[in-house]
Protein backbone atom coordinates (compact mmCIF):
# COMPACT_ATOMS: atom_id res chain seq x y z
CA UNK A 1 0.00 0.00 0.00
CA UNK A 2 0.89 3.17 -1.10
CA UNK A 3 0.92 5.87 2.32
CA UNK A 4 0.20 9.58 1.56
CA UNK A 5 0.54 12.44 4.81
CA UNK A 6 -0.65 15.08 4.56
CA UNK A 7 -0.66 18.07 7.25
CA UNK A 8 -3.96 19.99 7.24
CA UNK A 9 -3.44 22.84 9.30
CA UNK A 10 -0.50 24.59 11.10
CA UNK A 11 -0.83 22.36 14.43
CA UNK A 12 -0.97 18.50 14.90
CA UNK A 13 -4.19 18.04 12.14
CA UNK A 14 -2.90 15.53 9.90
CA UNK A 15 -4.96 13.25 7.03
CA UNK A 16 -3.02 9.92 6.66
CA UNK A 17 -4.39 7.78 3.32
CA UNK A 18 -3.53 4.50 2.43
CA UNK A 19 -4.10 3.68 -1.07
CA UNK A 20 -3.63 0.12 -2.93
CA UNK A 21 -0.59 -0.26 -5.52
CA UNK A 22 -1.84 -0.99 -8.76
CA UNK A 23 -1.70 -4.56 -8.95
CA UNK A 24 1.35 -6.00 -10.45
CA UNK A 25 -1.00 -9.50 -11.81
CA UNK A 26 -2.55 -9.13 -14.92
CA UNK A 27 -6.25 -10.37 -13.87
CA UNK A 28 -5.99 -8.98 -10.37
CA UNK A 29 -8.85 -5.82 -9.54
CA UNK A 30 -7.51 -3.18 -6.95
CA UNK A 31 -10.11 -1.74 -4.68
CA UNK A 32 -10.52 1.83 -4.94
CA UNK A 33 -11.65 2.97 -1.63
CA UNK A 34 -8.28 4.41 -0.09
CA UNK A 35 -8.12 3.87 4.08
CA UNK A 36 -8.16 7.24 5.41
CA UNK A 37 -7.10 8.32 9.13
CA UNK A 38 -7.51 11.50 10.68
CA UNK A 39 -5.80 12.67 13.58
CA UNK A 40 -6.64 16.10 15.99
CA UNK A 41 -8.69 17.93 13.33
CA UNK A 42 -8.79 21.45 13.83
CA UNK A 43 -9.95 23.16 11.22
CA UNK A 44 -12.98 25.82 12.38
CA UNK A 45 -13.06 28.03 15.03
CA UNK A 46 -10.75 28.61 18.04
CA UNK A 47 -9.31 26.57 20.60
CA UNK A 48 -9.88 27.25 24.40
CA UNK A 49 -7.03 26.19 26.62
CA UNK A 50 -9.10 27.30 29.84
CA UNK A 51 -12.06 28.93 29.61
CA UNK A 52 -13.22 31.23 27.10
CA UNK A 53 -13.52 34.24 28.69
CA UNK A 54 -9.77 34.05 29.81
CA UNK A 55 -7.15 32.41 27.19
CA UNK A 56 -8.38 31.19 23.53
CA UNK A 57 -6.16 30.28 20.85
CA UNK A 58 -6.39 30.34 16.87
CA UNK A 59 -3.96 28.80 14.13
CA UNK A 60 -0.94 30.47 13.15
CA UNK A 61 -2.21 29.25 9.62
CA UNK A 62 -4.57 28.49 7.90
CA UNK A 63 -6.25 25.13 7.43
CA UNK A 64 -5.47 23.72 3.97
CA UNK A 65 -9.27 22.71 3.89
CA UNK A 66 -12.23 24.68 5.14
CA UNK A 67 -14.25 21.85 6.02
CA UNK A 68 -13.95 17.65 7.09
CA UNK A 69 -16.68 17.48 3.86
CA UNK A 70 -13.87 18.46 2.04
CA UNK A 71 -12.30 15.51 2.61
CA UNK A 72 -13.69 11.79 1.70
CA UNK A 73 -15.18 10.02 5.05
CA UNK A 74 -12.43 9.12 7.24
CA UNK A 75 -12.31 5.77 8.15
CA UNK A 76 -10.81 6.51 11.53
CA UNK A 77 -10.28 9.63 13.59
CA UNK A 78 -7.47 9.70 16.45
CA UNK A 79 -8.09 12.44 18.75
CA UNK A 80 -4.73 12.20 21.40
CA UNK A 81 -6.14 14.54 24.14
CA UNK A 82 -8.77 16.42 24.98
CA UNK A 83 -8.24 19.93 24.77
CA UNK A 84 -9.89 21.58 22.33
CA UNK A 85 -6.87 22.19 19.37
CA UNK A 86 -6.58 18.16 19.42
CA UNK A 87 -10.57 17.08 20.57
CA UNK A 88 -12.67 20.71 18.54
CA UNK A 89 -16.29 19.79 19.01
CA UNK A 90 -17.46 22.30 15.99
CA UNK A 91 -14.65 20.46 13.32
CA UNK A 92 -15.86 16.99 15.00
CA UNK A 93 -19.21 18.01 14.44
CA UNK A 94 -18.67 17.95 10.83
CA UNK A 95 -18.36 14.10 10.76
CA UNK A 96 -21.73 11.99 10.45
CA UNK A 97 -23.91 11.52 13.41
CA UNK A 98 -24.93 8.09 12.33
CA UNK A 99 -24.94 5.31 10.00
CA UNK A 100 -20.81 6.17 9.31
CA UNK A 101 -18.13 4.19 9.06
CA UNK A 102 -15.87 6.39 11.03
CA UNK A 103 -14.50 5.27 14.05
CA UNK A 104 -13.27 7.83 16.72
CA UNK A 105 -10.65 6.60 18.62
CA UNK A 106 -9.77 8.51 21.55
CA UNK A 107 -7.60 9.01 24.87
CA UNK A 108 -9.98 8.23 27.71
CA UNK A 109 -10.48 11.93 28.36
CA UNK A 110 -11.49 12.71 25.14
CA UNK A 111 -13.59 9.84 24.71
CA UNK A 112 -15.86 10.89 27.90
CA UNK A 113 -16.22 14.43 26.44
CA UNK A 114 -17.10 13.90 23.10
CA UNK A 115 -19.87 11.84 24.15
CA UNK A 116 -21.35 14.88 26.07
CA UNK A 117 -21.59 16.45 22.57
CA UNK A 118 -24.67 14.41 22.21
CA UNK A 119 -23.94 14.33 18.59
CA UNK A 120 -22.56 10.74 17.59
CA UNK A 121 -24.06 7.32 18.30
CA UNK A 122 -22.77 5.62 21.37
CA UNK A 123 -20.75 3.18 18.92
CA UNK A 124 -18.90 5.64 17.05
CA UNK A 125 -16.90 6.93 19.95
CA UNK A 126 -14.22 4.68 21.96
CA UNK A 127 -11.64 5.01 24.54
CA UNK A 128 -7.92 4.08 23.60
CA UNK A 129 -6.26 1.90 26.93
CA UNK A 130 -2.75 3.28 27.66
CA UNK A 131 -0.70 0.22 26.79
CA UNK A 132 1.94 -0.91 29.24
CA UNK A 133 -0.31 -0.12 31.66
CA UNK A 134 0.62 -2.23 35.12
CA UNK A 135 -3.50 -2.21 36.40
CA UNK A 136 -4.48 -3.33 32.94
CA UNK A 137 -3.21 -6.64 33.05
CA UNK A 138 -4.94 -9.34 31.31
CA UNK A 139 -6.67 -6.50 29.34
CA UNK A 140 -6.17 -5.41 25.16
CA UNK A 141 -4.31 -2.45 25.44
CA UNK A 142 -3.68 -2.19 22.04
CA UNK A 143 -6.84 -1.29 19.84
CA UNK A 144 -6.75 -3.11 16.19
CA UNK A 145 -8.88 -1.83 13.14
CA UNK A 146 -9.60 -3.90 10.55
CA UNK A 147 -8.61 -3.11 6.79
CA UNK A 148 -10.67 -4.44 3.81
CA UNK A 149 -8.20 -6.31 1.27
CA UNK A 150 -6.67 -4.51 -0.95
CA UNK A 151 -7.26 -6.17 -4.03
CA UNK A 152 -10.39 -8.61 -5.07
CA UNK A 153 -10.00 -12.04 -2.89
CA UNK A 154 -7.28 -10.54 -0.83
CA UNK A 155 -6.85 -10.78 2.47
CA UNK A 156 -8.06 -8.11 5.21
CA UNK A 157 -4.96 -6.08 7.14
CA UNK A 158 -5.05 -3.89 10.14
CA UNK A 159 -4.61 -0.84 12.14
CA UNK A 160 -3.10 -1.39 15.59
CA UNK A 161 -3.44 1.43 17.84
CA UNK A 162 -1.94 2.24 21.22
CA UNK A 163 -2.28 5.27 23.48
CA UNK A 164 1.76 5.82 24.51
CA UNK A 165 1.98 8.39 27.34
CA UNK A 166 5.86 10.12 27.56
CA UNK A 167 6.18 10.20 31.84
Amino acid sequence: MALTVKQLNGDASFLLTYEPIEAASPGLRTLSEPFGVLFDPWIVGQSTILHSNTSSTSRAQEACISTLQDLPEPDLVIISHSRSDHCNEATLRQLPQSNTKTLILAEPTAARLIPSWKHFDKDVVRALHRWGNPRQIGQDTVTQVPVPPQVFGGEEGEVTISLSLSS
